[in-house]
């Protein structure tokens, strides 16, 4: 199929969204934050020419596929892709974003990112003396410490609200959030090639069935928390992780859907490698995706080693990594799984829990329709790998990369539902046959979601309960923190001592 246009609007008002259009606007949302970023971050003579070439590639990827032949493409109705917007904005302030309901633990340490980057020059620096609460001041060393996190995301927001404060820099913040989530069902949409409302129910519901064994632990009286029954390997939700993590997760995805569907190769590099200033944790994730997409089709050695494939990665590696690699405390948590169990069979009755529980549920229900992707086996092969190995107190590797495979999961999944609802419902009636197949199917569905109901309860409760605990200013800036409960975990995550010694600030990072 030609695509003659990207973006192109039918008889009637209809509005066909195609690959080129999706990765035009998508690459764009991805990479100026990084350009930005790179600027303000780093020297000039450094930061200059890394992105005059982010720039030239990324124009250069857009001329190339914005007109090309791809089978990805829908057509939807213009009050529809209105209501996907506004379902998207709705769906960002319920997830926390811009904290208008009550959050969770980790929007205190979000929300505190945001204002010191609006607040504060940049890159950022904290003499620790300076906390006026006691307790965290005897806490912390008298020092001047640096802070190392992936805060590419917030570059946008930020740079705005350093102009009109932190109120409409907030703001601006759920307003970019939303636009990732919007672009995210569309993206769930074109891998269908159908408007389907199931990109709404997978983006928000899809889980594995951690339900089964929650209750069981209930039943047992034995403390844990919905997905950590496991302890040591924990594969997250799509709701935990935009409750928690929605600067990783919504650019994860986005990339791995231009990675799923793109129709050339000579640009997988750049779309993979864009994971890396987002998370260092789901690159992981993405690069065997990458691999896999990269060699599948045509293994012509001049299109693999495409200077597209070639120069962003070796850009974004030489301008992150030293800021990533100056902080080391938040990795001194690591080392074979099976050492954190105390011993291999313990770890084999964890691990195959884990697979019955997250991944062979999956791979039964799209066997019949995805045995031939090789997206489905790759998926797979990464969520039985990453297992075996742990980092950080609640294992960042494999909660955050695994969202790649997951994701595939999930995008298959909204096929599925998409052309089920299609074929057997017409003017809002089941017109096809309910047999055990279909039964079994639902049941799954009921108790994926149960995750993400019992999510989006407790904020909608908590947000109307007075009493309830708010933590999004228990940290109000990490220069000044206002809850001692949260200063170990801070000095843990994100503070780099002797700064001046590492390679980054040392030589990479403006003064």
């Amino acid at each position: 199929m030609k695509q003659v246009d990207s973006l192109s609007r039918s008889k009637g008002g209809d509005i066909t969204i195609t690959y080129g259009g999706f990765f035009t606007v998508s690459i764009f949302y991805l990479m100026v934050p990084v350009i930005i970023m790179l600027m303000t971050w780093l020297k000039i003579y450094i930061a200059l020419p890394a992105s005059l070439i982010l720039s030239a590639v990324t124009v250069l990827s857009v001329r190339k596929l914005k007109d090309a032949e791809s089978e990805y493409s829908f057509t939807i109705k213009r009050n529809t892709l209105v209501a996907f917007a506004v379902i998207a904005l709705l769906l960002t302030i319920l997830f926390g974003v811009g904290e208008f309901v009550n959050t969770l633990d980790d929007h205190a340490y979000r929300r505190a990112m945001l204002r010191d980057l609006i607040e504060r020059d940049w890159p950022l620096y904290y003499d620790l003396t300076k906390q006026s609460n006691p307790a965290i001041n005897a806490y912390l060393p008298d020092c001047t410490v640096a802070f190392a996190y992936y805060l590419t995301f917030w570059m946008i927001p930020a740079c705005i609200g350093k102009v009109a404060g932190f109120a409409v820099g907030n703001i601006v913040n759920v307003l970019w959030s939303a636009m990732g989530i919007f672009l995210v069902l569309l993206a769930m949409c074109l891998y269908s090639k159908r408007a389907t409302w199931s990109s709404i129910f997978t983006l928000v519901c899809f889980s594995g069935l951690d339900a089964i064994p929650y209750f069981v632990h209930i039943a047992r009286n034995t403390d844990t928390w919905l997905e950590g029954w496991t302890e040591h390997i924990s594969f997250i939700s799509n709701i935990n992780d935009l409750l928690n993590t929605y600067n990783q997760c919504i650019p994860c995805w986005i990339i791995v859907a231009l990675l799923v569907m793109l129709p050339d190769n000579r640009f997988i590099g750049l779309i993979g490698a864009l994971m890396f200033p987002y998370s260092p944790w789901a690159t992981i994730g993405v690069l065997p995706l990458a691999v896999y997409r990269l060699v599948y089709k045509d293994r012509k050695i001049k299109r693999i080693l495409s200077y597209g494939n070639l120069i962003v990665p070796i850009v974004l590696l030489i301008t992150y990594a030293p800021m990533y690699m100056a902080n080391t405390s938040s990795v001194s948590i690591k080392g074979s799984t099976i050492s954190f169990y105390g011993g291999v069979f313990p770890f084999i009755k964890a691990y195959i829990l884990v697979l019955l529980i997250e991944v062979i549920p999956f791979v039964v229900l799209f066997f019949k329709r995805y045995r031939k992707s090789g997206l489905l086996w790759v998926s797979v092969g990464i969520l039985a790998i990453l297992p075996f190995y742990k980092v950080s107190f609640y294992n960042d590797l494999t909660m955050r990369g695994a969202m790649p495979a997951l994701f595939i999961f999930c995008l298959m999944l909204t096929e599925l539902l998409g052309d089920f609802f299609a074929n057997n419902f017409k003017n809002g009636r089941f017109t096809g046959k309910a047999g055990i197949k279909t039964i079994c199917t639902g049941l799954m569905l009921a108790v994926m979601a149960f995750v993400s109901f019992q999510q989006l309860l407790l904020v909608v409760v908590d947000t109307f309960d007075r009493n309830a605990k708010d933590p999004k200013e228990a940290i109000g800036s990490f220069g000044d923190i206002n809850d001692p409960d949260y200063a170990e975990q801070v000095n843990g995550n994100f503070f780099v001592y002797d700064y001046e010694d590492q390679f980054f600030y040392r030589y990479m990072a403006r003064e």
